[in-house]
Order: C-alpha cells, then structure tokens, then sequence
C-alpha cells in the first residue's frame, strides 16, 4: 500500500471508508443485504426507502482494496443490479 492511495489525517494514514448504494433486483432487497454483511471489509447493509434499496457501509486499507469490495464481492451478489459508490471525506 502506498500513500497515494491512502487518505492522510493527522499525521497519519487513514483508511478509506465509503457507503455503497445499491439497486437491486425487485423483491431481492433483503436477501442482497443479508449476504452483502457477510463479505470483507462490509461494516452494515441496510434496507432503505428512496432511490436505492441498499445501503452498505464499508472500509478498506486503500483504493485498490475498496475497489476489489465493490467490484469483486458487493457487484457480484446475486440481485444486486448497480452501484453507486461515496466516499467519506
């Protein structure tokens, strides 16, 4: 892990943390994020009302582990139809 891909806050490396919204398949909501609490560096998967069905919290050491959680672990849950990614700044 370099520190470019790391958020520095006070003198020191912090990791990355970020909230997943995500659309699912209709009626798959909980069972997305039943499994989506499951995998690594997932912190809470929430059912929530609006535009997005669920709401997962995650964190990771760096861009490319975050990366692989929304790409390799969280898009490939069966039901999950898209993500949208934040960061926390």
């Amino acid at each position: 892990m370099t520190a470019s891909t790391q958020i520095r806050g006070g003198g020191k490396f912090m990791p990355i943390r970020a909230y997943v919204y995500m659309n699912t398949e209709p009626g798959k909501a909980e069972t997305v994020a039943n499994a989506v609490r499951t995998k690594t560096g997932v912190k809470s998967a929430d059912l929530v009302t609006g535009r997005f069905d669920v709401l997962a919290r995650v964190g990771a050491n760096d861009m490319t582990a975050l990366t692989d959680i929304v790409l390799k672990q969280i898009l490939t849950v069966p039901g999950v139809r898209r993500t949208e990614t934040a960061f926390v700044v």
